[in-house]
């Protein structure tokens, strides 16, 4: 499992589909896919949408049966304020929503 993070609009899909020689047609968007295609897709980008989306259908993404299952998988994500600083800039908690998607994204229970 690989992990590709950045901020927006930093070209993390398209670095993420060269790097590791994936095509578009092999990679899925998280806003949009169905919820167990994470299982089968070799690239999942807006990770960070998808992990709002398992919160939004009260679903748990266990990252131990993820690496299980696929593997391989590569999750592109955008940086979501997990930064020290980003308290102090107010970047954090603007909606609660937000603030519980930084905190699922950030705190995934993840042994291997």
């Amino acid at each position: 499992m690989i992990l590709v993070t950045g901020g927006c609009f930093q070209g993390k899909t398209e670095y993420a589909l060269e790097k590791f020689q994936i095509s578009r047609d092999e990679a899925a968007d998280g806003r949009t896919c169905p919820l167990h295609m994470i299982y089968t897709t070799k690239l999942l980008y807006h990770f960070h949408e998808y992990i709002k989306r398992c919160m939004e259908a009260n679903q748990e993404l266990d990252l131990e049966e993820l690496e299980r299952r696929n593997p391989d998988i590569v999750l592109v994500t955008n940086v979501m304020g997990w930064f020290p600083l980003t308290n102090l800039t107010g970047l954090t908690g603007r909606r609660p929503e937000e603030s519980a998607v930084r905190r699922q994204g950030g705190h995934q229970k993840y042994t291997g």
